[in-house]
């Protein structure tokens, strides 16, 4: 039988546990999938036995996660891993207030995408992404949030905020995937667990990247240039990781025919695409 978890345990069998109820839509905003077993992963599992009448729970939240209770957990997120989960677009520019728009640009100028990581967790609650800066909001779930009008300047790109759409995915990812080193960890996480793109937020992206393209097409406009964040800023050297530029920055490029600029674009104080991220950028440095 599956063992039990107690408040406080740490290591693989919890994130794994914290990876299961985000993927089953029970968010955890504060820490995420970081592998410590605290309140926030406790209230989410008292949140799942509630909804799916799995046990008694008083006022009091459990302070342990017994083994059947993961047992299952798990046999939901394996039932639910084999519905496919088709990416939704939610055009929220109506309702958001546009804190975030630094003034109108003309269709001509609109002439690139700009992939980033959030660097954290916000969720599928789409008024937890009014104050981010960006055009569009990648959820883990699939959902495409359209936050921002496309011919508005947002600074989200340093030196190409002036021609880029800014397309957040929301996670912490490694700059190279299966390089804990390269995660960027704030302060008061030192011990953060990377994250992996889920697949249906990668098929959300794509989604998003052709919606992008069709709709400045259709105002007059052109994409020409898919772009990672690092090329315009040496801040940002792991944004947004070497997993979602192969699966997307790449993807652009040979299957939608844009162009990252060439082996040695960058701008600003930007850093190129490097070998880890793209082979045929053979001697360029992470």
């Amino acid at each position: 039988m599956t063992a039990d978890l107690a408040y406080g345990a740490e290591g693989a069998e919890v994130r794994t546990l914290q990876m299961q109820l985000l993927a089953l839509g029970y968010h955890l905003p504060r820490w995420g999938a970081d592998g410590v077993l605290g309140d926030e992963t406790l209230m989410a599992v008292a949140a799942l036995r509630h909804d799916r009448n799995l046990g008694t729970i008083g006022d009091e939240i459990p302070r342990t996660v017994p083994g059947d209770i993961r047992d299952a957990i798990k046999k939901l997120y394996d039932e639910a891993a084999l519905v496919p989960v088709v990416p939704v677009i939610r055009d929220l520019r109506a309702a958001h207030l546009g804190d975030q728009q630094r003034g109108i640009r003309p269709w001509s100028a609109v002439t690139g995408i700009m992939l980033h990581q959030t660097a954290g967790l916000i969720g599928e609650t789409p008024a937890h992404w009014f104050h981010i800066a960006c055009h569009i909001g990648i959820t883990r779930g699939g959902q495409i949030l359209v936050l921002n009008a496309l011919d508005t300047v947002i600074w989200h790109g340093n030196s190409l905020n002036r021609s880029d759409i800014g397309v957040e995915i929301d996670g912490y990812f490694e700059g190279i995937e299966g390089k804990p080193g390269t995660l960027w960890r704030p302060p008061n996480k030192p011990d953060l667990v990377a994250l992996t793109p889920s697949a249906v937020q990668l098929e959300a992206c794509r989604v998003a990247v052709k919606w992008i393209v069709g709709e400045v097409a259709s105002a007059g406009g052109s994409i020409g240039f898919i772009h990672a964040h690092r090329q315009a800023s040496n801040q940002r050297q792991s944004d947004p990781g070497s997993r979602i530029w192969q699966e997307i920055g790449l993807w652009a490029r040979e299957d939608l025919g844009l162009s990252d600029g060439g082996k040695d674009f960058a701008v600003g104080s930007g850093l190129r695409i490097p070998e880890a991220w793209d082979p045929e950028r053979t001697g360029i440095a992470y």
